[in-house]
């Protein structure tokens, strides 16, 4: 089963996020979970496919692109923002709470390569508390 994405777009510290949730069938409400990748990586790329395939296994996911990245706003263009990272992290796992078809008691952020230590931060910052720790499965792409 493919969950196609549903482009959906809101402001972090005032400036408007580009974003992908995908939401599987099921029932409501579903576990959660947002994701922060690679340096300037974007939606469609590897966080967009981590994304995809757990919304096939029940979670909904949302995979955006950080401020001044692709179809996000924000200047100066392609600039790491950490701060500004982890606030969006911290904005998007509110989104999915107030989301119906999440359960806000189940919401977590994946991080892949250089964000995977924006998602510990965020598990650390994060009001709702959570539990963060290292990936050890790979998701792989069918060949």
């Amino acid at each position: 089963m493919t969950v196609q994405p549903t482009p959906v777009s809101f402001a972090s510290t005032g400036i408007t996020l580009a974003r992908h949730l995908r939401i599987p069938e099921g029932a409501d409400p579903l576990p959660a979970l947002v994701f922060t990748g690679p340096f300037t990586g974007v939606k469609e790329q590897v966080t967009g496919h981590y994304a995809a395939a757990l919304a096939q296994r029940g979670y909904v996911t949302l995979a955006f692109d950080h401020r001044n990245i692709d179809a996000s706003e924000g200047q100066p263009r392609q600039h790491e923002d950490a701060a500004g990272k982890l606030a969006e992290l911290t904005d998007a796992t509110s989104y999915l709470a107030t989301h119906p078809a999440v359960d806000p008691q189940r919401i977590g952020c994946v991080g892949i390569c250089l964000g995977g230590g924006y998602a510990l931060q965020h598990g650390r910052l994060r009001p709702q508390g959570g539990r963060a720790g290292p990936g050890r499965r790979r998701l792989q792409q069918p060949r």
